[in-house]
């Protein structure tokens, strides 16, 4: 995370007067009907290593059919943990706001998001949302951006795929 919104988290996770006891990480890769993107999961890997910098427990619940074996929402035990933290990626639509009915007990924090729509329950229902933009706030840099990277040798290739709604029928930006 880029320290203004590194620090902003910090804060916001303060808040009540100390850290959290135990915090999930969730996001688009979390949902067995989402999308894990590379930069949804570099903007995991940033907050991870912010919590972890700061001593702060947690899990990261992924989705089965993008890391099998592992902590899946399904299985994550909302009375194990007091705050979930929801990272990059747009904040609307039924998965999230399923998220706040599971997790109803704890305090549900959004960071490096963007907001849709201001008013849909996927937004209202978290405790502190940390934009990324979508607001009138400043626009923020993405959680990607301040990943550490693997090192790894380069490899050449060659991706082919269809078009996305959020990217137009060649695959670059709409507009």
């Amino acid at each position: 995370m880029d320290d203004d919104l590194a620090t902003a988290l910090l804060r916001a996770l303060r808040a009540p007067g100390r850290l959290p006891r135990r915090l999930l990480p969730t996001g688009w890769f979390s949902f067995f009907d989402g999308e894990a993107t590379a930069g949804d999961v570099l903007a995991q890997r940033h907050a991870s290593a912010v919590l972890a910098r700061v001593g702060v427990p947690h899990d990261t619940a992924w989705s089965p059919g993008f890391r099998p074996g592992a902590l899946s929402l399904e299985e994550a035990d909302p009375r194990a943990y007091d705050t979930l933290l929801f990272v990059c990626g747009p904040v609307h639509g039924p998965q999230v706001a399923r998220l706040h009915a599971r997790f109803g007990s704890c305090r549900r924090l959004a960071a490096g998001v963007t907001v849709v729509d201001p008013a849909d329950a996927a937004v209202t229902g978290f405790h502190g949302i940390l934009p990324r933009d979508g607001t009138s706030a400043p626009a923020r840099h993405d959680l990607a951006a301040g990943a550490r990277w693997a090192r790894c040798r380069p490899w050449p290739g060659w991706c082919r795929r269809t078009g996305r709604a959020s990217t137009g029928p060649a695959g670059g930006t709409s507009g």
